[in-house]
């Protein structure tokens, strides 16, 4: 996937893939992107760090549109066929950590790939629009986690346990 998104515009579509490094580099010369410090690739993917906000995140893309004149995020999904079976829409938990991406770089607009993991579908991209709305909420919620830190007060647990999967800080959570 990474390779045809590299070479989509000599393949004559109107879509260019640009490095995410390159794309900071670009934005912080607009004078924005102030905080996001660029960490090294992963693979496909680019580590980015929010100075600011404390915010280490994966970004798999950024896509250019030559036609639009525009920049969208391209994240990519991979998930196992009950959950991407009669997929209509970007998933909840996937519109949360996009819009948080989108805040974080400067955009607006998410392509969102899916790939169901069992028999290597793809699904076309999702268009995703974040508004600034969706963006505010977002730094609301980094804000009060940032509050709980510099309190030094352990946050109220989450009903839902679903993202402690993933955490680095399960044991540590399951004291309190």
């Amino acid at each position: 996937i990474q390779d045809v998104l590299e070479n989509m515009i000599d393949l004559g579509f109107n879509w260019k893939y640009i490095d995410v490094a390159d794309y900071v580099e670009m934005k912080k010369k607009q004078g924005k992107l102030k905080y996001i410090e660029v960490k090294g690739k992963v693979g496909a993917e680019t580590k980015l760090v929010d100075t600011a906000l404390h915010v280490s995140f994966m970004c798999d893309g950024i896509l250019y549109n030559t036609q639009l004149d525009k920049y969208f995020l391209f994240e990519f999904k991979n998930q196992a066929s009950f959950k991407y079976n009669g997929k209509v829409c970007v998933d909840a938990d996937h519109v949360k950590q996009v819009t948080q991406y989108c805040l974080l770089l400067d955009l607006n607009e998410v392509l969102v790939l899916y790939e169901n993991r069992d028999n290597c579908m793809l699904e076309c991209p999702e268009l995703l629009i974040v508004t600034d709305d969706m963006k505010e909420e977002q730094a609301n919620r980094l804000i009060t986690c940032e509050q709980y830190v510099e309190n030094k007060i352990v946050p109220p647990k989450h009903s839902d346990t679903k993202a402690c999967r993933w955490s680095k800080y399960k044991t540590a959570c399951k004291k309190y």
